[in-house]
């Protein structure tokens, strides 16, 4: 795994949409997520079925502690930013290029993470 810095996607307010992608990036079922985050099953099936429904400011938060957690793992972030581009709430394919900001801004840090990494590579490779 690459210890290089890199920034995860920024939530400002988490809608059904985000929630199930961080429950994808977990690769987790609804009972398990609703274990995990203190809430009921209902409740995480409802934010598949309804993917622009806004969770309670509690969950809100409970939600933002999970994904802080989470986020520590880049292979969880670049699952994440999947199921954000194809999961519930996605935007349509038949409109190539319609992308959420939060994933524009995601996948922007994570290349500037491989770029960095791919410079260290090189400039050890001309030391030695």
């Amino acid at each position: 795994m690459s210890t290089h810095h890199y920034e995860a996607p920024f939530i400002f307010e988490w809608t059904g949409r985000e929630a199930t992608a961080l429950q994808a990036a977990l690769r987790m079922t609804n009972e398990g997520y609703a274990e995990h985050l203190g809430v009921a099953t209902r409740t995480v099936a409802g934010w598949r079925a309804r993917p622009a429904v806004v969770p309670r400011r509690d969950v809100q938060e409970i939600l933002d502690t999970a994904y802080r957690l989470a986020v520590r793992d880049v292979h969880v972030v670049h699952r994440f930013l999947y199921a954000l581009k194809n999961g519930p709430g996605a935007p349509p394919r038949e409109r190539p290029g319609v992308t959420s900001p939060v994933v524009m801004a995601a996948e922007m840090e994570l290349m500037k993470a491989r770029i960095a990494e791919l410079t260290a590579e090189l400039d050890k490779e001309k030391q030695s």
